[in-house]
């Protein structure tokens, strides 16, 4: 992939045409239903990114429903000198981004072998209410 702005988004806390609704501005946990979305079991490998402008991996579930199991395995992401700042997938909460390594939160079961982010800034990952989160050699180089 070559210039992407995020080359991996997974969110399920998404806006998404309904910006002032309650059950899409409320951050607070909602009870489970048919319509609460879910994602899990994902796989990634042997990739290389070149370019990308705001999160290497954007991973945002639900306080009610984590993502589960997002494994990146052989993953290159270098970032571009000239990145702009934006709000991965419809993410209307939360401040822009540019040149985030790794953003996880709501996830339950995050692997990463041998992943390397190239040219980020600030901390290689943004981790937060995750549980069984492993990295084994998770590589970074700031820009």
């Amino acid at each position: 992939m070559v210039g992407v702005a995020a080359p991996f988004v997974f969110n399920l806390f998404y806006v998404c045409g309904v910006k002032d609704q309650e059950s899409v501005t409320d951050t607070s946990p909602w009870p489970v239903s048919e319509s609460t979305p879910a994602m899990s079991n994902l796989a990634f490998s042997h990739i290389t990114v070149r370019d990308a402008h705001w999160a290497g991996i954007f991973a945002h579930g639900l306080p009610e429903r984590f993502l589960r199991d997002l494994s990146f395995e052989d993953v290159d992401i270098a970032f571009s000198a000239d990145a702009t700042e934006g709000r991965p997938a419809m993410a209307g909460h939360g401040s822009k981004m540019s040149k985030v390594g790794l953003f996880a939160r709501f996830v339950d079961g995050l692997h990463c072998s041998n992943v390397t982010f190239e040219g980020y800034e600030g901390e290689v990952h943004q981790i937060a209410d995750c549980s069984r989160a492993a990295f084994w050699d998770l590589q970074g180089k700031h820009g």
